[in-house]
């Protein structure tokens, strides 16, 4: 199958960048004008929004008939697949018909975990896995989900970017100086300390307070607002709201990048009306920022290692020295492009030897400016160098260091073992089914009463399961490996922590919401 990367032009890749980041400082500059007016932030959408929030309030209120209704929808399509199946029943479509079925049976399941019907949930969860099963024994046809190299972009194309991105803007910005006043917890000894860089190289290392692991990048992000727009907690709002419409841009060009721009589209679709996401742009706390750096690190590795040119090697090692100084949610990003690598070497090596070797040294560099990531942070505070200390800070938090009950090796295994199916389920099983979701008090995120929550948009996991199948059969697919080294990666400081908490891995829903992008566009092109 066609593997090659999909670009397009540098000049439209700007032309896209600098756009998205005049509509983000345009919105950031009109909210701070209204905050200094005392008045509601994006004060011109208010009329807008008193309109929709009747039909909002009806929404939340009728959300499990609306779902109902959705899933008979559903079966009704996953019906006329299977007629058609049977009138042209050819080796095509059969293959075809069972991918495209088993993703309408996991969205079936989807919403019946919604609806508290979990029995009825994990049957269409089980006849999903048979087709999957089915489509795994079925002979292999010529099937290519690959669009053409350089594919153009389009009018519509622009569009589209555009609407999403302000639909995203309006979720994250509107309102934005109206929510609480006051800051969460171990935030709050160091929220002064972004009006200045020595204070927050000194905050960042625990100076004069409780240490609380926000990195250089979460102070850096933070001065910059406060000089930008004044030192309100608007500003220090704008950190997270800015920082979300950046990672969304990247998730733009880096999906466009590997599978093209229907797949590209339908990610950031996702992402902006995502809640779970909603709630960490209108957030002071950093856990949506830290999947900047792995984003940025898994679009890199892509083309350091389907591009000659070594300007995105140096790039990729930049970044890897820099996710180390963030939330630790996203320090095991500098993992993406070492697994990558590993499996380029054994299941898909079509380059020489040296072009592996020249990328080894910049992956070495890279590593090694992460590894000594404390070192540069101690030496930022005190003027003073200091070895590297990388879990030492952890020590509470790490579930691997020193687990109760482990005696023997065996024992040790054991315990292991154990913690990682407890992490695992209460982290993954937030995504599928039933835990609430716990976000700062809002209006612009629905409180549904009648359905449970999770943290992954409610039919992404499906278009996951399909993403993920299609790679497990298709070992060649690059793109698949590297969507799945980054989900690995993100999950690591939540699998090995003594809590599976969910925010723990906060750069593994990106990853997951891109994988759900790459897995409708698969629907769309076997349809």
């Amino acid at each position: 199958m066609n593997t090659t990367s999909v670009r397009f032009s540098n000049r439209n890749l700007i032309i896209l960048a600098l756009l998205s980041a005049a509509l983000v400082c345009g919105a950031a500059w009109l909210a701070a004008y209204d905050d200094r007016n005392i008045r509601l932030s994006l004060i011109f959408f208010k009329p807008l929004v008193d309109r929709a929030l009747p039909w909002g309030r009806i929404l939340e209120d009728r959300a499990d008939v609306l779902l109902q209704y959705a899933q008979w929808a559903i079966a009704g399509f996953g019906g006329l697949v299977a007629l058609s199946t049977l009138v042209w029943r050819t080796r095509a479509t059969c293959e075809r018909a069972a991918f495209i079925l088993a993703g309408l049976l996991a969205m079936c399941g989807q919403i019946s975990f919604c609806l508290r019907q979990n029995t009825v949930a994990i049957a269409y969860y089980a006849c999903s896995f048979v087709l999957i099963l089915a489509y795994f024994l079925l002979k292999k046809t010529s099937f290519d989900p690959a669009p053409p190299t350089r594919q153009p972009i389009t009018a519509w194309e622009v569009g589209a970017f555009v609407a999403l991105f302000c639909i995203a803007v309006f979720v994250r910005f509107y309102g934005l100086n109206y929510l609480f006043d006051y800051f969460e917890g171990e935030e709050s000894p160091f929220s002064g300390a972004g009006t200045d860089l020595k204070a927050s190289a000194l905050a960042n290392m625990g100076d004069g307070g409780p240490w609380s692991p926000f990195g250089l990048i979460y102070y850096a992000i933070r001065y910059t607002s406060i000089h930008l727009f004044g030192t309100t907690l608007l500003a220090m709002r704008f950190g997270s709201a800015a920082s979300a419409m950046v990672i969304l841009a990247i998730v733009y060009f880096f999906v466009r990048d590997i599978a093209g721009r229907g797949a590209a589209l339908a990610a950031i679709a996702v992402l902006a009306i995502d809640a779970k996401q909603i709630s960490w742009a209108r957030y002071e706390f950093p856990h949506g920022a830290t999947a900047m750096t792995a984003v940025a690190i898994a679009w890199l590795t892509y083309r350091t290692f389907s591009m000659r040119s070594l300007i995105y090697p140096a790039l990729l090692s930049i970044f890897m020295g820099l996710c180390f100084h963030q939330y630790p949610s996203g320090q095991t990003a500098v993992a993406i492009p070492w697994l990558y690598l590993a499996y380029l070497i054994i299941f898909n090596r079509e380059q020489s030897w040296s072009f592996y070797a020249t990328r080894l040294l910049f992956l070495i560099l890279g590593s090694a400016l992460w590894y000594y990531g404390f070192s540069i942070a101690h030496f930022l505070a005190y003027e003073k160098w200091a070895a590297p200390s990388l879990t030492s800070r952890f020590d509470s938090r790490v579930g691997w260091k020193n687990p109760e009950g482990a005696g023997s090796i065996f024992a040790l295994i054991s315990v292991m073992v154990a913690m990682l199916l407890r992490n695992a389920h209460e982290l993954y099983g937030s995504m599928v089914y039933s835990l609430q979701l716990s976000m700062p008090p809002q209006d612009l995120v629905p409180s549904f009463s009648h359905i449970t929550s999770r943290t992954l948009f409610l039919l992404a996991p499906a278009f996951v399961l399909l993403s993920g199948a299609y790679f497990v059969r298709n070992m060649k697919w690059k793109q698949g490996a590297l969507l799945l080294a980054w989900v690995v990666a993100a999950s690591a400081p939540s699998l090995l922590s003594n809590q599976g908490y969910p925010r723990r891995a906060a750069t593994v829903f990106t990853a997951l919401i891109c994988m759900a992008g790459v897995g409708y566009w698969l629907c769309r092109r076997m349809l």
